[in-house]
């Protein structure tokens, strides 16, 4: 066996940076992340018995998309009837916004910011309560309260069989830093760059979590809330409204069907968590273009290495060009040549016409 030479060396380097920019590429081609869980969840809940209020409690990123380990995400409740709504806004684990800021109707003058323990609301972190439907206790930790009244304001009319209804009435909204992130990129090999997709995650919006997402509650607590009789809104809509999809992004799944095939937004009367995948099919177009070279360049290089490897096994690659001059052949080594061209030639043929399906 004879050392490779110069020439060899180099094609063989370049056959080695071949392979690894096709299994780059292809990594970051066929890279689908799942969406993470989301751990955190936003509820809405009145004090007192149930009343004709309505309510609609939207979620929705500052930033389209939502991106960033710590997005800013904006809550909305907006509420209608014939009296005016007091409750409280809950959001627990990673939905509670670190630099939060409020807007709308200011809080309440009247009743106490205590509860019974004297703590402000916006001091408690646990809350403990009973579930009086199924008779258990519930413990939740880490959670962030904003107690808010919205004034009395007519009701439009529901259209049947339509969930995602008109509706109308005057809301408060906060706004902040979330705890967690709601959208994951795919990458390429070691996080080195960010693929063509990207995943979603929304907080549980609507009920809290441990507890049948149809029942309403009596809850009482003994920690965390004024004591008496606490309920969910018996009509109630919950949004997540991401914004509208560009022309080059189409959504691969999502968790519960989005309102519309133009834009990643859901609304259910139901509690839910939404999840999302999308495709951006520009940046996918791209990397596919990067593949179809690499895969050229890989082709080539495994010609390279295939006509290496046996003319190493060979006794002297110089010695039989030699002979085959003197007997007025053709070299091995200009056969090889040929042989490499041609392979890629053919590969570049059939991968253009991959290209234009």
């Amino acid at each position: 066996m004879r050392r490779p030479s110069r020439r060899e060396g180099v094609l063989l380097v370049f056959s080695v940076l071949a392979i690894a920019a096709f299994w780059a590429i292809s990594v970051t081609i066929n890279s689908t992340p799942t969406p993470p869980h989301f751990e955190g969840w936003i509820a809405v809940l009145q004090r007192g018995r149930d009343s004709e209020s309505e309510i609609n409690l939207a979620v929705s990123p500052a930033l389209a998309g939502g991106s960033g380990d710590m997005p800013r995400l904006v809550y909305s409740v907006a509420a209608c009837g014939p009296a005016p709504f007091r409750g409280v806004l809950l959001l627990g684990e990673d939905a509670r916004l670190a630099d939060l800021r409020r807007a709308g109707p200011a809080p309440p003058n009247s009743g106490s910011d205590l509860d019974r323990h004297r703590v402000r609301l916006g001091e408690v972190q646990t809350l403990r309560m009973f579930d009086v439907s199924t008779g258990t206790e519930l413990t939740y930790r880490d959670v962030q309260i904003v107690r808010f009244a919205i004034p009395a304001a007519h009701c439009l009319p529901r259209i049947p069989g339509e969930p995602e209804s008109p509706f109308f009435g005057t809301a408060m909204v906060v706004s902040g830093r979330a705890r967690g992130a709601v959208e994951t990129y795919s990458h390429g090999p070691l996080g080195v760059w960010a693929g063509p997709r990207s995943t979603q995650s929304w907080p549980y919006l609507g009920s809290l979590p441990g507890i049948d997402p149809r029942s309403l509650g009596e809850f009482r607590f003994d920690q965390g809330l004024a004591p008496g009789a606490w309920r969910r809104p018996s009509r109630s809509q919950f949004n997540v409204d991401v914004g509208a999809l560009t022309e080059k992004a189409t959504v691969d799944f999502a968790r519960p069907t989005p309102s519309n095939a133009t834009s990643l937004n859901w609304s259910q009367t139901e509690p839910y968590s939404a999840v999302a995948r999308v495709t951006d099919e520009e940046a996918l177009g791209s990397w596919k273009t990067f593949l179809v070279f690499a895969t050229i360049a890989l082709g080539v290089g495994a010609s390279f290495l295939a006509a290496l490897f046996l003319g190493l096994l060979k006794p002297s690659e110089d010695n039989q060009d030699q002979a085959a001059e003197s007997k007025g052949g053709t070299p091995p080594s200009s056969t090889r040549d040929r042989l490499t061209t041609l392979v890629a030639l053919v590969l570049f043929v059939k991968l253009a016409k991959w290209r234009r399906r």
